[in-house]
């Protein structure tokens, strides 16, 4: 999938940038080798957890670049369904953090933005911070979640039936990796009850896990 995702990129450098036919074709190359890379990382996050093998490197990570780097994969897919984004830095202090766990769990939420807000879509994601917590909410105007299910999501294999999404292709794994990539840190993933879409809130410990 590696090399699938570099190829794929090195070609789409070398099109003629006047191309849109072969620029969206190699586009759709690159997305669907992006999300089958998510797909795999939960799989063996969740095969690693159920073996106790699940671990955390954690080094010094600024999340405004992190949420940033998750966000430049993701744009060329908001793009294709013309979601829009709004992004509010506001957490310039250094955290402790596993940064491929983060990326994991932003990740998850990004593709679900992808995969469940309808076209011409929005979503927000805004952090905030102070010396002892580190939060990122990440927001959306999509088909949202009912409160009898706001437990349920977090469960491994459980998933929402409805007309908007079936038929979407998935795990049914990435919200509960995610949440327990949270809590792993000293944290927690959480849903935020919105008027409007879904709302989650990503909460970690500033200075990390503290024993």
């Amino acid at each position: 999938m590696t090399n699938i995702r570099l190829y794929s990129e090195l070609l789409r450098k070398r099109l003629d940038p006047e191309d849109t036919k072969a620029e969206n074709q190699l586009g759709v190359v690159v997305s669907e080798s992006q999300r089958l890379s998510r797909l795999i990382t939960n799989v063996l996050s969740f095969a690693q957890q159920d073996k106790n093998k699940l671990k955390l490197n954690m080094t010094k990570i600024h999340i405004d670049k992190t949420v940033d780097h998750v966000l430049d994969h993701f744009k060329p897919l908001l793009a294709t369904k013309e979601i829009s984004f709004e992004v509010e830095s506001s957490a310039p202090l250094p955290i402790l953090a596993d940064v491929d766990a983060i990326g994991q769990i932003l990740g998850n939420l990004l593709s679900n933005v992808e995969k469940y807000v309808q076209e011409k879509g929005h979503v927000s994601i805004v952090s905030s911070q102070d010396s002892e917590w580190t939060i990122v909410l990440v927001s959306d105007n999509g088909p949202g979640i009912p409160n009898s299910q706001h437990k349920k999501i977090f469960d491994a294999f459980h998933r929402l039936s409805n007309k908007l999404s079936d038929g979407i292709s998935g795990t049914g794994i990435g919200l509960s990796i995610s949440r327990d990539l949270a809590r792993m840190h000293g944290g927690d993933l959480t849903i935020v009850e919105s008027t409007e879409g879904a709302s989650f809130k990503l909460v970690l410990p500033t200075k990390g896990i503290q024993k």
